[in-house]
Order: C-alpha cells, then sequence, then structure tokens
C-alpha cells in the first residue's frame, strides 16, 4: 500500500477534524473524500483514534518546523516572540481558523486521556522549549526577578489566553492586550521598535 494513499488520508482527516470536530467526521467520510479503499485507510490506520494521534503529531512536527525557521531567520530574539504573537492576527484573520488543534482535539476525548494527552502535552512543552530559548537570548533589568520558566509559563499562558478568547468574541483586543504585555515584558531593550 503506497505511502501517497497514507498521506491523503491523513491529509483529508486533518481538514475534517479541524473543520468538523473529531466526532463528527466519520471513517466512511475520510475514506470517500481521501479517494482510497477501505482496505488501504486500515492498512495505514488501525482506527480512528490512531488516525487523530498521527493528525496531532503531524501538527507538532509542521509547527516544529515552523519554529526552526524562525529562530534561524535573522532578527533579534524579543522581535522572534512579537512574531508568533503577530501569528494570531492572521489566524483570526482567516475565515478557516477554528482555533488550537491540540485544544479542539483533546476536548472531543475523556479528561486526560492518555494517548491525546500525550501529544498535547509534548507539543505544548515544544512551543515552551521554544520560548526558553529566546528568553535566554534577552537582555533583563536587574530589577526584573523573573525566572526564564516564569516568562516561558506566562508567553504560553497569554498566547493561548489570547487566540481563544479572540476566537470566542470575535475580536482582536485579546491579541492587541496580549501583544501590548508581551513587548512590556520582553523590554524595549530586546525589541527594534
Amino acid at each position: 500500500m503506497s505511502a501517497n494513499a497514507k498521506s491523503k488520508i491523513l491529509s483529508t482527516a486533518s481538514q475534517l477534524f479541524y473543520a468538523q470536530g473529531y466526532h463528527q467526521t466519520g471513517i466512511n467520510q475520510i475514506i470517500e473524500e481521501s479517494k482510497v479503499a477501505k482496505a488501504s485507510f486500515y492498512y495505514h490506520f488501525a482506527s480512528k483514534e490512531d488516525l487523530a494521534i498521527a493528525y496531532l503529531e503531524a501538527t507538532t512536527e509542521l509547527l516544529q518546523t515552523e519554529m526552526d525557521e524562525l529562530l534561524d531567520t535573522p532578527g533579534r530574539p524579543g522581535n522572534k516572540i512579537l512574531q508568533l504573537f503577530d501569528r494570531l492576527y492572521q489566524w483570526q484573520n482567516d475565515p478557516g481558523y477554528h482555533g488550537c488543534v491540540f485544544l479542539k482535539l483533546s476536548s472531543e476525548f475523556e479528561p486526560g486521556y492518555p494517548p491525546v494527552q500525550e501529544r498535547v502535552i509534548r507539543s505544548k512543552q515544544g512551543f515552551r522549549q521554544f520560548l526558553l530559548l529566546l528568553i535566554g537570548q534577552l537582555e533583563f533589568a536587574p530589577a526584573v526577578p523573573l525566572s526564564p520558566s516564569l516568562i516561558a509559563d506566562t508567553l504560553v499562558t497569554l498566547f493561548d489566553g489570547a487566540a481563544t478568547e479572540a476566537l470566542a468574541v470575535g475580536d482582536l483586543w485579546p491579541i492587541d492586550g496580549a501583544c501590548k504585555t508581551v513587548a512590556a515584558l520582553i523590554g524595549p531593550q530586546n525589541l527594534d521598535l
């Protein structure tokens, strides 16, 4: 069975899970829309749940690639952090944006369901580690008593909170507030304003 069939199944399922939700998407719909045989589906994925796990893993890989590319781009670390928050504006203005993939999918399983929760935690930890790399390159005044770990936790919370709240209220003010808070936290000494 071809890797192309697996890729088509995963791509189709990813779009459907994100747009419709996990429970609203059936295996038959995935098979039909990906134009593969049922045998191909089950050759590559033992169940819809296995496909959902592959979806989370593929999304994590994509996000990791984007973070690696951002690390490799020239610029100050503070500006790179703000670029992450600027992406929230792009997402909110995209009519196909339905919120965080990880929060969305994990909400469709029992709280703490290990196969899903492990992938969500792994992805969130990767984002936090990425922020810690950038934070480690920032210059803070001695009067700033915050540890890099606390700053990273704060940034993750601001990012997820702004994305969720902006989607919920249909407005950009949560992102505006988060960006201003991040700029103040990072400090002008770390930004090209």
